[in-house]
């Protein structure tokens, strides 16, 4: 059900890069939903906000990966937690083009700071570190996973814990290591390959029973 969910749930992501949501609709909903924006990143380590249904995604709860495909702008992605500085900062572009086309925007606190970024769900980990590191991007979220893995063997190693904080909504994962990334890669290859030579079988199957039919 989980897989269900977040399948239906990056369908109507890929939707609205056809249809984009209205701009609006969106302002108000970060509006409305900052301070709890905030309570998060304070009390769980971050946060993915759907801007478009208004939600959170559920850390330990839901499926999928987390992840910012586009560069990073240094020093030009954090913001006072203010209505007023959160909103001027996703009314540029490169935040409300991709929020209105299906994005989420991802965030967490830096001392006093909000930092914010649109991120992608994807239900596949190595697309998600092959397309996050190709952005030049830290890492990402694994949401139902609630550990964090070793970069280079991808075992589950203890989940740290905010000073005072729960444990945080979702667990980090690495791009910065060649290694994992070149695995990733590895794995996403051999996934087209696979899809590739089974659509080919499929064929080569209908064809023989059609050539039996005759």
């Amino acid at each position: 059900m989980k897989r269900a969910e977040a399948f239906l749930d990056i369908l109507g992501s890929l939707l609205r890069r056809v249809v984009p949501a209205d701009e609006e609709l969106i302002r108000r909903n970060i509006a409305e939903n900052l301070p709890e924006m905030v309570r998060r990143s304070e009390v769980t380590g971050g946060f993915s906000f759907n801007p478009r249904t208004a939600d959170f995604r559920q850390g330990g709860e839901e499926a999928g990966y987390m992840m910012a495909t586009v560069p990073e702008r240094p020093g030009l992605n954090r913001v006072m937690p203010t209505e007023e500085e959160v909103l001027r900062l996703i009314s540029d572009p490169y935040y409300m083009e991709r929020l209105q086309r299906g994005q989420y925007l991802g965030g967490w606190m830096d001392e006093d700071q909000l930092v914010l970024d649109p991120a992608q769900r994807f239900l596949n980990k190595d697309r998600s570190i092959v397309l996050g590191a190709r952005a030049g991007q830290q890492g990402g979220f694994d949401l139902y996973g609630q550990q964090d893995f070793n970069p280079v063997t991808g075992d589950p190693i203890e989940l740290l814990i905010p000073p005072g904080g729960m444990q945080r909504s979702g667990a980090f994962y690495p791009t910065t290591d060649p290694m994992v990334v070149e695995e990733a890669a590895r794995q996403e290859a051999l996934r087209k390959l696979r899809r590739v030579f089974g659509a080919g079988a499929a064929g080569f199957a209908g064809a023989d029973l059609l050539s039996r039919r005759d």
